[in-house]
């Protein structure tokens, strides 16, 4: 895999944790999905 897909893939699931879940929750899991 190219690391832009894998940028590409981590923009649409922070965009869609963002919609989807309340921000408590996204800012719990940000450093997670920055790891």
């Amino acid at each position: 895999m190219c690391v832009g897909s894998i940028e590409i893939i981590g923009f649409l699931l922070n965009k869609i944790l963002r919609v989807y879940m309340q921000e408590d929750f996204f800012d719990m899991l940000k450093p997670l999905v920055i790891i």
